[in-house]
């Protein structure tokens, strides 16, 4: 494999389960390709009303200290050396620093349905929106994610054009990384209207059906020949991308999409499905803007295991 693996992991922490979840996902990484942590909580500007309390900022702040000693202890638990992990506590909105931090890393993964804590950091809107603004993939982890869970299987959708290339790219990064199989997955529909304006439907499905296969085999070709330890197959579906999308992360370990895009040949508008993808999928999803990133000249994070009570500083990159 040509494609080094994370180097660090970016994980945004909200003081609540979903935050934590995202650091048993970033630590089952990190543990697979030893990568740095970097578990980061965005303590975001407090409502008017809420400011207008005593010590409003010091009381961000324990708070803000409480979750990420929570998520290092977390990170300790599940195997993580603390030399690979360090603190951080910014201030700013949540979605635009966590976008500006990814710049950081090579991978960031928040928790879907950020519903506990202090605040809703990482509902389905908040974690779609960074993966539509990071320079490198995020993985968005569901509610019912254990680290149990393993299928030994990647899944990446796929819709014909060049727009798929850069999470076909990242879907074969994983499925080597974790020694699994990559299923690539296109599903494509007939619009509505066709049925009734077209006399030979049947024909017509044959024909679009042909031009996927071609498709996804040209998206695939010489990627096989590349890496041929990776078990590597297609299915075609006739169906609403989001549907098949969804139905295949049930067997599934990860699910790679692209965070925005559109066209191909009647496939997959990622940039449309991605949000409901999010919403619906039973597995992790990473959602792809550029492909797989490497960092050869990052520096390791030193750990930090001094308080972070000093004050609430604005992200610079």
């Amino acid at each position: 494999m040509t494609t080094e693996a994370h180097s660090t992991i970016l994980v945004g922490i909200d003081g609540g389960e979903d935050g934590l979840r995202a650091v048993d996902y970033a630590a089952d990484e990190a543990r697979r390709t030893g990568a740095h942590l970097l578990l980061a909580h965005v303590a975001a500007q407090p409502p008017q009303d809420f400011a207008l309390l005593e010590n409003s900022e010091e009381t961000l702040l324990r708070a803000a200290e409480r979750a990420v000693e929570s998520a290092r202890n977390r990170a300790e638990v599940a195997g993580v050396p603390a030399d690979h992990v360090s603190l951080r506590v910014w201030h700013g909105t949540v979605t635009g620093t966590l976008a500006k931090a990814s710049r950081l890393a090579n991978l960031v993964v928040l928790g879907r349905r950020g519903i506990s804590g202090l605040e809703r950091m990482f509902s389905g809107s908040t974690s779609t929106a960074v993966g539509a603004r990071a320079q490198c993939p995020v993985v968005i982890v569901p509610h019912a994610w254990t680290p149990a869970r393993h299928t030994g299987r990647v899944t990446v959708g796929l819709d014909g054009s060049a727009r798929s290339l850069p999470a076909l790219a990242a879907a074969v990064a994983e499925a080597s990384w974790r020694s699994a199989e990559l299923v690539a997955v296109h599903a494509w529909e007939v619009p509505a209207p066709y049925y009734v304006d077209l006399p030979d439907v049947e024909g017509t499905l044959n024909h679009w059906r042909h031009s996927a296969e071609l498709a996804v085999a040209e998206e695939l070709a010489g990627w096989a020949e590349r890496h041929p330890d990776i078990p590597m197959s297609r299915v075609f579906e006739h169906g609403h991308p989001v549907g098949a999308l969804v139905e295949h992360s049930a067997d599934s370990d990860l699910l790679v999409v692209g965070a925005r895009g559109g066209g191909g040949i009647h496939g997959l508008a990622l940039g449309s499905v991605a949000r409901a993808v999010v919403a619906g999928s039973a597995c992790p999803v990473m959602l792809v803007r550029r492909g797989p990133r490497t960092l050869p000249g990052v520096r390791k994070h030193r750990t930090e295991h001094r308080s972070t009570r000093t004050s609430l500083v604005a992200l610079e990159l």
